[in-house]
């Protein structure tokens, strides 16, 4: 391997010009192949693409563009105090505060009640703004399928006696009778009244339960909240709400229509939010956070640099280095990849701060081995093999971490594992490599400047403080184990963070304002779609779901489907029969009978009286439509939309709400249809009838049974049971009981952004802990190649698994909790702090003096480590709160492993190793055996001839290089 090297490093050497050309067409075809390289902002393609979200959610896009709104909420500044209350009382919710939520609430209703025509004036300004914005936005059919803000509600209105229960309806025609009694009573010429009181029925009780249909008032046609303070304008946008190129266009359009119509002068204030603001709000706080990160770490980097090596020239090769490797690694992405990600764009910092490492290990290294020898390419050849093998291990065990993330489902990690693989090594390349070929054509054209990199004297002497410091191995090594230990009794009460919010941007506009949406509607914004191919099916999905069963109770709200506005056939028949009583009961009611108050009721009344039952084919398109594909759809189905009770960030709860709907295992019978069939018997008390029935008698068993195993297609067809539904009753009877009609199954999946980020935590709970030992495994495999040895690579363990246990325990007593984002760093600690007990074992079993080993390799692992920790640490100059905590976590990690390996390694090593029997016996690590002869005796053409150079430094390198007789061969 040795022969191999030197004569690749003569080959670039000895021809600088030739060499230079070579890599000046490299950087321009790299440079050529990067300018090709795009940021794909579409993030549903970083998930698996044969995930059945992910499918279910491509199907949702194409069919009405995904499953949320773009959402602009107006209100109005409130100058009287209800919306104030109404905040500290929605607060208190939160918080589990009932006591004070309900006094809140009784004050919010109060100062509405004493400023009702303030209020309603607002209310009226709020209605005048949604209606001018619609009216704007839907001109836009490019970016705009339709406007979900105001309906036409009569239909509804008209029907409600359908809507209600049957005992509900029974309730309110036993209130009109009495009231008919009474009036006819008081009509006979012999009525004597003994009391003041008259009854007037009243139905506010009754008709408050059906109010609202889907959560949707169905006496006011505007999407208003009950307190009438905000008012919500749902937009569903044409493109994918994952589309970030697309989000930024309806952003801007929408935005740009509110100024231009001056909704704001009338005092009214839009807000924005729902799944296509909140997914952009995301994203742009990431790309905006990119580049302070940048700028930070590029410039610390700098002027870390300036700090150690106290020369610009310096400075100006390493980043010249750095930037060729990167360059490189970028020309390789454009041909091997073709584009970036959201998660990919940021791993040029992190590169910036890994690479820069290896160069400066090769300058530290160069400088001693050229004061040594005056002769740059023999220099260079045994800073290669020495420290460059040193590096290369060190690379490898750095890779590990990314290695293991590329096979990760997530796209999004799987590339930025593929790309840092190959950036790092390409990086380590260009450091030692390029900046070799930099300083052999500087010495050749400037020889004056061989001096800039000679050491002096104090720089090759140990200092007196570093031979103290390490002097007593025994004590140092048990103050720090004893430290270590104070860490790791907090170890274990490091908490996981669940809650995906605390990873956003504090106090972010577009997340408070869905949290307002959720606590003044009740109900959250952000619906989820399921998409089934059939109107049977939709029909069977929504009866599954409606009433919400108690198993999900806690994390569905409700469904919302074409079914909402058709109530279940047999009600609508059992609630004519009670309207059809009640027109008889009001037949000897004659208008002039009643008061002029109670006569403009009777239209409204008659028509009541008068409804038929229904069925799906009725209802308006106004409402039908949101629940089918639009006209230029490829994919066809019908469409139902589920609404949590959980927000996208509620980590723990999204889970068990995946877990709840995130298939479905739905019967193709519903409990809709058997419970029509058994109407249809006639065999039902009144006092039985419930459409969702799913518990039956015996007896009812065995009509129900009868009719399913003796109805014809026709006799289903004429109950309005569906053509699909009666093909799958008479294709599987006969039936031995209604278990078995209900065994026949059909499975669906939901789609929106909750199941996507409910996969992608998936993914990460998964993937983490495999990686954390994968990557261990993989570092020890190296360690071991490369040492030819167990102990040692026992030892080069240290500072990793100590400095993870310091890593957790001050997390903890820090109050740092673990989240989705930062437990993806551990693995890249476990790669790159191992890599300080590499180069200093390495140096330790050259020279066998821990002091000098520490003297030369110490101030090169404290840079190198430093700058890896800027690129880092500029996280921390992120908003995202996300983003912040991987800078916090890696930067403690990193510090942690550094100082271990600074302490405890160099003792543990002077302790293991003062047996100089033990070290001949032991295998010795690659890199460090005898060389070559022929090497020994090439002739550099690059000899410094330095005519007068310092007998000090001549001296004190020849008296320094005596130790090299011990190689470590065996005897």
């Amino acid at each position: 391997m040795r022969k191999l090297l030197s004569k690749a490093t003569e080959l670039v050497l000895t021809k600088p010009a030739a060499s230079s050309a070579i890599l000046f067409i490299f950087l321009v075809i790299s440079g050529f192949l990067a300018t090709r390289l795009s940021i794909n902002s579409d993030n549903l393609q970083l998930l698996p693409s044969d995930n059945p979200s992910v499918v279910q959610t491509k199907r949702v896009i194409e069919m009405i563009g995904g499953s949320g709104f773009y959402t602009v909420a107006l209100k109005f500044k409130d100058d009287k105090g209800m919306t104030e209350h109404l905040t500290k009382a929605f607060q208190a919710k939160r918080n589990g505060d009932h006591e004070t939520q309900k006094k809140e609430l009784e004050l919010a209703d109060e100062a509405k009640r004493k400023n009702i025509a303030y209020y309603k004036a607002k209310e009226i300004a709020l209605k005048k703004a949604s209606d001018k914005l619609a009216a704007e936005v839907l001109k836009d059919k490019e970016l705009v399928r339709y406007v979900s803000y105001r309906y036409n509600v009569s239909f509804l209105q008209d029907r409600l006696p359908l809507f209600l229960k049957t005992e509900d309806l029974k309730e309110i025609r036993k209130r009109v009778k009495r009231k008919i009694d009474d009036e006819i009573e008081k009509a006979n010429p012999f009525f004597i009244k003994l009391t003041n009181e008259e009854y007037n029925p009243d139905f506010t009780d009754i008709i408050s339960k059906y109010q609202k249909l889907a959560k949707r008032d169905i006496f006011d046609e505007y999407n208003i909240s009950p307190e009438k303070g905000m008012l919500i304008v749902l937009i569903k946008p044409t493109g994918s709400f994952v589309d970030i190129e697309f989000l930024e266009k309806i952003d801007t359009k929408v935005q740009g229509l509110v100024k231009t119509l001056g909704i704001q002068e009338d005092g009214i204030y839009a807000g924005y939010t729902g799944a296509y603001k909140l997914n952009q709000d995301d994203y742009e706080t990431l790309v905006k956070a990119l580049k302070p990160i940048g700028i930070a770490s590029f410039l610390g980097i700098g002027l870390l640099l300036l700090l150690f090596f106290r020369n610009p020239l310096f400075i100006i090769i390493l980043l010249f280095s750095l930037l060729s490797g990167l360059l490189m690694t970028f020309g390789l992405t454009g041909l091997l990849i073709g584009q970036l990600n959201s998660i990919t764009s940021i791993i040029g910092s992190i590169l910036m701060g890994l690479g820069i490492d290896y160069g400066i290990q090769f300058l530290y290294r160069f400088r001693e081995e050229f004061t040594k020898k005056q002769d740059i390419v023999r220099a260079i050849k045994d800073t290669i093999y020495h420290t460059g093998i040193a590096s290369f291990s060190s690379a490898l065990t750095t890779t590990s971490a990314f290695v293991v993330l590329s096979f990760s489902e997530f796209r999004g990690f799987s590339e930025f594992g593929i790309i840092a693989t190959y950036g790092i090594v390409l990086i380590a390349v260009a450091m030692y490599g390029v900046t070799a070929l930099q300083i052999a054509l500087l010495l050749k054209w400037f020889p004056s400047l061989s001096k800039a990199f000679l050491l002096n004297e104090e720089q090759q002497t140990p200092s007196g403080l570093l031979r103290k410091f390490y002097s007593r191995p025994g004590i140092l090594s048990i103050s720090v184990l004893v430290l270590v230990l104070f860490f790791g009794i907090f170890a274990p009460k490091v908490q996981f963070d669940v809650n995906g919010r605390n990873l956003l941007v504090e106090n972010l506009e577009s997340v408070n304002l869905y949290d307002e949406i959720a606590d003044r509607f009740d109900i959250s914004s952000d619906p989820q779609a399921i998409v089934v191919k059939t109107l049977e099916e939709s029909e069977a999905v929504f009866d599954y779901l409606n009433p919400v069963p108690e198993s999900i109770a806690g994390s569905v709200d409700q469904v919302v489907s074409l079914w909402n506005f058709v109530p279940p056939y047999s009600q609508q028949l059992e609630n004519r029969k009670v309207l059809d009583q009640l027109a008889k009961d009001m037949k000897p009611v004659k208008a002039s009978f009643l008061k002029p108050e109670q006569r403009k009721y009777l239209p409204k009344a008659k028509l009541f009286l008068s409804i038929k039952p229904y069925n799906y084919t009725a209802v308006p398109d106004y409402f039908s439509s949101q629940f089918k594909e639009v006209a230029s759809s490829k994919e066809k189905g019908h469409l139902l939309f589920l609404y949590p009770k959980v927000a996208l960030w509620h980590g723990g709860k999204l889970l068990e709400f995946f877990a709840a709907i995130g298939r479905l295992e739905v019967p193709k019978v519903s409990r809709r249809t058997l419970n029509a069939i058994l109407y249809s018997t006639g065999t039902q008390k009144e006092s039985e009838i419930d459409p969702v029935k799913e518990n039956y008698s015996p007896a009812e068993n065995r009509i129900l049974l009868n009719a399913l195993n003796t109805y014809s297609k026709e006799k289903l067809l004429s109950i309005n049971i569906l053509p699909g539904t009666a093909d799958t009753i008479l294709e599987h009877r006969p039936y031995k009981d209604i278990a078995q009609v209900r065994s026949y199954t059909f499975q669906t999946d939901t789609a929106g952004s909750l199941m996507l980020f409910a996969q992608l935590i998936m993914i990460v709970k998964r993937e983490g802990v495999a990686a954390f030992f994968i990557t261990l495994v993989l570092v020890i495999i190296v360690l071991i190649l490369f040492y030819r040895a167990f102990l040692p690579a026992l030892l080069s363990l240290i500072p990793l698994l100590l400095g993870l246990v310091v890593t957790v325990g001050l997390m903890s007593i820090i109050d740092l909790k673990l989240n989705f984002m930062n437990v993806l760093v551990f693995p890249v600690i476990i790669g790159y702090g191992i890599q300080n007990g590499i180069y200093i074992y390495y140096r330790f079993r050259e020279d066998h003096d821990i002091v000098k080993a520490m003297a030369m390799v110490g101030p090169a692992v404290i840079a190198s480590t430093l700058t890896t920790l800027v690129g880092w640490s500029a996280l921390l100059l992120a908003n995202q709160r996300g983003l912040h905590s991987i800078g916090k976590v890696a930067t403690i990690g990193i510090a942690a492993c550094l100082l271990i390996a600074l302490t405890l390694l160099p003792a543990i090593l002077e302790l293991a190793y003062r047996s100089r029997k033990q070290e001949e016996d032991e295998a010795v690590p690659l890199g460090l055996g005898p060389e070559d002869e022929e090497d020994s005796e090439t002739v550099s053409k690059f000899v410094i001839e330095e005519t007068s150079p310092k007998p000090k430094a001549k001296k004190a390198v020849k008296k320094k290089a005596a130790p090299k007789k011990k190689t470590g061969k065996k005897k």
